[in-house]
């Protein structure tokens, strides 16, 4: 090949991994703009390149990557294709498997110091897989399949375990792991790497002044399993297990007196002194968005590190945190009202891990920064001038933070129980105002989804009778 065509071909690949950032976080806003306003089908269509998901031969969703199936899932369950949302779950589930959660995920530093960290295979949060769960459980419902329900309230609990432990295992390898990234690196540039970590900490002022879980865990995944046995369960261990879940949800959503409500008819139950509800509503309502992570970068020109090394580049994400969507929130069912009551804080889900995963992705970036430089230094020392002007803008090219998540999921879940009135009609209401009619049977047990992106915008309750 050409000299020139190499080169050209060279620049054009730096090219390539500068703009993969910027066109992940933008088909991630376009999704999130599209589907707040409830045009989920059309938001994944921004999301998946060429693909109408919606119109699929389901056989080929097994095509699409991890983030995609999850976004794809979603969008099912949100549109009422249950079968679909069914399978792409269970690929989703699979994959999260095989890459064992972000958090477990510590081999993947070397591979993201060399290569763009948004070109590599997305790596699930341990909080992805929860709510698959509880995606799960619900559409199984809404298909009319308990058993099948069974099955997914079951494994929600070994991912909760497993989740936990995993967790729990990062926290103590960090503690006892001695990083040694930066002694390649010499005095001035580490000084200059110290400035950086100023910078970076107050990026992270935020997150590090946020309260968070003692482990990864799902109050609504919780809930939803507790509720499942006391519907379902035929008693015996069914009803503990009922008393056991709602107690831990109790546990989780302090003061929610929807939540003790029905661990007292589960308890009842288990002591053989009461029965299931009856012509009882439960409204599950997901608000707002969960954090996007946007890039933040610092480029350290090379006349206040050394001669040799032009560039020396570190990336982070950084969350961006969005409006709680689902105040002031109430249902109605003839005379009677409730109001909604907070069921799960998602954002302080995220931060939990996110937080103390955030610890490894600022050390990544750090080895990122050093093998670039390393790779700048041995063009000064042996290569052409072209050489190390491809060095250099390879090292700024290559450096990107990893902006992905799963950014449609909510910030807030909350949760109201209301007996119904004869005509089985239930009004969601938001300051002041209707934004959404649930038609229930008037005599059975429903679960009422609600998905409210946007405060204040029409919603369209997902039914699911008991």
């Amino acid at each position: 090949m050409p000299r020139m065509l190499k080169q050209f071909c060279g620049i054009l690949l730096i090219m390539l991994l500068a703009a993969c950032s910027a066109s992940v976080y933008s088909r991630m806003s376009a999704f999130r703009d599209t589907y707040g306003d409830g045009e989920y089908c059309a938001a994944l269509d921004k999301f998946v390149d060429d693909k109408k998901v919606c119109d699929y031969d389901y056989k080929q969703l097994k095509d699409l990557n991890l983030l995609e199936k999850l976004y794809a899932g979603d969008v099912l369950f949100q549109y009422g294709l249950y079968s679909g949302a069914d399978q792409v779950f269970s690929l989703a589930d699979r994959d999260m498997k095989k890459e064992r959660s972000i958090i477990g995920a510590i081999w993947k530093e070397s591979a993201a110091a060399i290569i763009n960290n948004n070109v590599n295979e997305y790596v699930a949060y341990g909080m992805d897989a929860l709510f698959v769960s509880q995606y799960e459980i619900m559409n199984a419902l809404a298909m009319g399949n308990p058993d099948l329900a069974r099955i997914m309230v079951n494994r929600g609990y070994e991912k909760q375990q497993v989740a936990a432990d995993t967790f729990r295992k990062l926290i103590s390898s960090r503690k006892d792991k001695a990083y040694d990234s930066d002694e390649k690196l010499s005095p001035t540039e580490r000084g200059a790497v110290s400035s950086y970590m100023h910078e970076i900490n107050a990026e992270y002022d935020q997150v590090n002044k946020w309260a968070v879980f003692s482990d990864i865990t799902s109050p609504e995944l919780t809930y939803l399993s507790g509720l499942y046995f006391m519907i379902y369960g035929a008693g015996g261990n069914d009803h503990e297990d009922a008393v056991t879940y709602l107690k831990r949800a109790s546990g989780m959503a302090i003061g929610n007196t929807h939540i003790q409500r029905d661990l007292s008819v589960a308890t009842a139950m288990a002591n053989g002194r009461g029965f299931r509800p009856t012509k009882t509503a439960w409204v599950i309502i997901e608000s707002g968005f969960a954090p996007n992570l946007e890039e933040r970068r610092l480029d350290l020109p090379s006349f206040l590190v050394s001669d040799k090394v032009q560039f020396l580049s570190i990336a982070i994400p950084v969350p961006k945190f969005n409006p709680d969507a689902g105040l002031n929130i109430i249902a109605k069912s003839g005379n009677k009202t409730e109001a909604a009551q907070l069921l799960a804080d998602v954002d302080t889900m995220f931060v939990t891990e996110f937080k103390e995963y955030n610890i490894n992705r600022i050390l990544r970036a750090v080895t990122s920064m050093v093998t670039k430089a390393s790779i700048q230094y041995m063009a000064s020392e042996h290569g052409s001038d072209f050489g190390q002007l491809f060095a250099a803008l390879y090292s700024v090219g290559a450096t990107s933070a990893d902006v992905r998540s799963w950014s449609s999921l909510p910030n807030r879940v909350r949760l109201i129980r209301i007996e119904k009135n004869n005509s089985g009609l239930i009004n969601i209401i938001q300051d002041g105002t209707i934004i959404g009619t649930a038609e229930t049977n008037a005599n059975g047990n429903t679960l009422i989804y609600v998905r409210q992106p946007i405060r204040g915008h029409k919603i369209k309750p997902k039914i699911i009778e008991l």
